[in-house]
């Protein structure tokens, strides 16, 4: 799909003046580099889905930086993969761990060389005739082009709520789970903040340029 769009693109950009050519094709650019950044956030998604780290963790930058729940920023992709593999090496028989992504808002960098996006998430997990947790929370990400494609740079989640699936939000509401101790980070938490019941509206950088 992305070769046909690039194609027809550029057969289009033929018929048109020098300086409109420019235009349209900075345009088309930003348009390919927006689905890029999309398609990226939600194969993170899918293989977090299914416990594949490694693929996971080849998404991000080898200098990244991932922080999520109170845990602490953890530097790098070699680190970044170590912290994945705390879910579990694989999925297995009773086992939930699922995560809904939508709502992208992408801003893409004059140079097209970094940008901005956010992203909500709905996440369910469990174990079955034991535990389930239902959540929510916002994705507010950087990525970076290297060499032509598209690499996470930074992932922070800012989740908004966590709660017993049997309680629901109403009885079952839950704190940030906070640091681990199995693997600590390797710098404190950038900001720690309050999750449901309390109010919290996550610093929203999305709709801006870089």
């Amino acid at each position: 799909m992305k070769m046909l769009t690039a194609l027809v693109a550029s057969m289009l950009l033929c018929s048109l003046p020098a300086a409109a050519r420019t235009a349209t094709a900075s345009s088309v650019a930003r348009v390919l580099d927006r689905q890029e950044i999309e398609r990226l956030h939600y194969m993170l998604g899918y293989y977090m889905d299914n416990a594949d780290w490694r693929a996971a963790a080849s998404l991000f930058d080898k200098d990244a930086t991932f922080e999520v729940d109170g845990e602490g920023r953890y530097l790098g992709q070699a680190r970044i993969a170590a912290r994945l593999r705390l879910n579990g090496e694989a999925p297995h028989y009773g086992h939930l761990f699922q995560s809904l992504m939508m709502q992208p808002v992408i801003a893409i960098a004059k140079d097209g060389r970094s940008a901005k996006a956010r992203f909500r998430a709905l996440d369910m997990r469990g174990v079955y005739q034991r535990e389930a947790q239902i959540g929510e929370g916002v994705y507010e990400n950087r990525f970076v082009k290297r060499d032509g494609v598209w690499k996470v740079s930074a992932l922070r989640f800012y989740r908004t709520f966590l709660a017993d699936y049997a309680g629901g939000w109403t009885r079952g509401a839950r704190p940030l789970p906070g640091p681990r101790p199995e693997l600590p980070a390797d710098e404190p938490p950038t900001r720690l903040h309050p999750v449901y019941p309390e109010p919290f509206t996550p610093p929203l950088h999305g709709d801006e340029a870089p």
